[in-house]
């Protein structure tokens, strides 16, 4: 887990670049729903900011997880949960269903 005061701190701790990272973090909204279906109301993302490494060992999900048409994670009595995406969705596309 990594913890920074700051965007660029976040940068150096993660090796993300921080282009994208600037692009990701400014495409969130304060309230309402983004590109990806999460749906947020509140005072936005302040520090300290937060960076987890997410591996699918990490969950022990075997087959992966259960989404949506909208790569939103189903839960398993019904509907979504909210602001979930699984790291794997994009990339494994359709193949990502379980």
């Amino acid at each position: 887990m990594c913890v920074a005061k700051t965007v660029a701190e976040l940068v150096d701790v993660t090796g993300l670049l921080i282009d994208a990272l600037s692009r990701a973090l400014a495409a969130i909204p304060r309230y309402g729903i983004d590109a990806f279906g999460r749906v947020f109301s509140g005072p936005g993302l302040a520090p300290p900011f937060v960076a987890v490494k997410v591996t699918r060992s990490l969950f022990h999900t075997q087959r992966g997880l259960n989404i949506d048409d909208r790569a939103r994670v189903r839960r398993q009595g019904g509907g979504v949960i909210v602001n979930l995406l699984p790291p794997e969705a994009r990339r494994l596309g359709s193949r990502a269903r379980g």
